[in-house]
C-alpha cells in the first residue's frame, strides 16, 4: 500500500511540475517572491515565510523568530507584429522588479513584518522608425513600488488575522510621435505617491490543511510630471509643460486552500481577482495648452 501511494504521489508530482499559474494581468504584478514564482503564486494559503506580508499577512505567525528574503524577477516580454504586411519585432528588454522581506514573532501570539515589492508594472518598446502603432505609443514603463508594514495576531490556535498599511510609489515613462508616426516624438514623465491598506486571514485546522483569504485595497496615486515635444510646434505643441492628475490603482482579492498529504508534498489551489473594472483611465491635465487645450488626456491602458 505505501509503495502505491508513493507512486501515485511521484506522479501527481511530476504532474503538477508542469503546471503554470494563468493570469490575466492587465499591467498587474504577481512575481512577489521567488518562491511565490517556483509555486505559481500559491502562497495565500500557506503564507509561511517572510513573503507571507505581500501575499497573506495574517501567516506571519507561523513563522519562529526573524525571517529575511531579498531577492527580485526577471520579466522578459516578446513580441513580433505585423501589421499591413510590415513586421515589427518588440525590444528585447528585461525588467527586474524586486522584492525584500523581514517577519518577526514578537511572541505566541503576536508577528510583524515589514515589505518592499513591486504590485504593478508595464515595460514595452518598439523600434519607433518602423512601428505603425508609434502615434499611439512606441515605449512605455510604469513602475510601482509598495512599502508594506504589518502586524499579525492568532486570535485561537487555528485562526490568524493580520493586515497593515501599504505606501505605493508610481513611475510614468511613456513616449510617442504626435499625429502620425512621422510626426512630433512627445514624452511623459511623471511620478506620484498613494496609499492604501491590505488585510488577511488564515485558517490552520490542523497539520494537513490550510486556508488563507488576502484583501489589498485600491489606491489612488496623485500624480505630476512634464511633457515635451520635439520639435516643438509654437503655439499648438511646447517644448515643455508640466501635467497633473490621478490614478486610481485597483484592488485585489486572493484566496487558497493548501493540503499536505505528507510533511514533505504540498498541494494549494488559489485564485486572485484584480478589480479592473475600477480602473477606468489614467487623466492628465496639461498647464500649458497643448493642440489649443488643457483639457485632461487621457492615457489609457487596455487591460483583460
Amino acid at each position: 500500500m505505501k509503495r502505491h501511494f508513493l507512486t501515485a504521489a511521484l506522479g501527481l508530482c511530476l504532474l503538477l511540475a508542469g503546471a503554470q499559474s494563468v493570469m490575466a494581468a492587465g499591467f498587474a504584478l504577481y512575481e512577489w517572491s521567488a518562491r511565490g514564482n517556483a509555486l505559481g503564486g500559491t502562497l495565500v494559503g500557506r503564507a509561511d515565510d517572510a513573503s507571507a506580508v505581500a501575499f497573506n499577512p495574517a501567516g506571519i505567525t507561523q513563522i519562529d523568530g526573524t525571517q529575511i528574503q531579498v531577492g527580485f524577477s526577471a520579466i522578459s516580454p516578446m513580441a513580433d507584429l505585423v501589421y499591413n504586411g510590415q513586421s515589427t519585432k518588440g525590444a528585447d528588454n528585461t525588467w527586474l522588479p524586486p522584492h525584500a522581506y523581514i517577519a518577526h514573532k514578537l511572541n505566541d501570539d503576536w508577528a510583524i513584518g515589514l515589505g518592499v515589492y513591486s504590485r504593478f508594472g508595464l515595460g514595452t518598446e518598439y523600434e519607433k522608425a518602423r512601428w505603425p502603432g508609434a502615434a499611439n505609443i512606441y515605449y512605455a514603463a510604469i513602475e510601482t513600488v509598495s512599502f508594506a508594514p504589518v502586524l499579525s495576531y492568532r486570535l485561537t490556535d487555528t485562526i490568524s488575522i493580520g493586515g497593515g498599511i501599504e505606501f505605493v510609489h508610481v513611475g510614468l515613462d511613456m513616449r510617442k510621435h504626435v499625429g502620425s508616426p512621422a510626426g512630433p516624438d512627445g514624452r511623459l514623465d511623471a511620478s506620484g505617491d498613494g496609499v492604501g491598506f491590505n488585510f488577511g486571514v488564515h485558517w490552520k485546522p490542523n497539520d494537513q490543511w490550510r486556508v488563507g483569504l488576502s484583501y489589498k485595497s485600491q489606491v489612488e496615486i496623485g500624480a505630476s510630471g512634464t511633457q515635451k515635444f520635439n520639435p516643438a510646434i509654437p503655439g499648438v505643441l511646447p517644448a515643455k509643460t508640466g501635467v497633473s492628475g490621478t490614478v486610481v490603482l485597483p484592488d485585489m482579492i486572493a484566496a487558497g486552500v493548501t493540503y499536505y498529504p505528507m510533511p514533505n508534498l504540498s498541494i494549494e489551489v488559489g485564485a486572485m481577482l484584480t478589480r479592473w473594472s475600477t480602473y477606468n483611465e489614467f487623466a492628465l491635465e496639461f498647464d500649458d495648452p497643448v493642440a489649443f487645450s488643457t483639457e485632461k488626456v487621457d492615457e489609457k491602458t487596455g487591460t483583460t
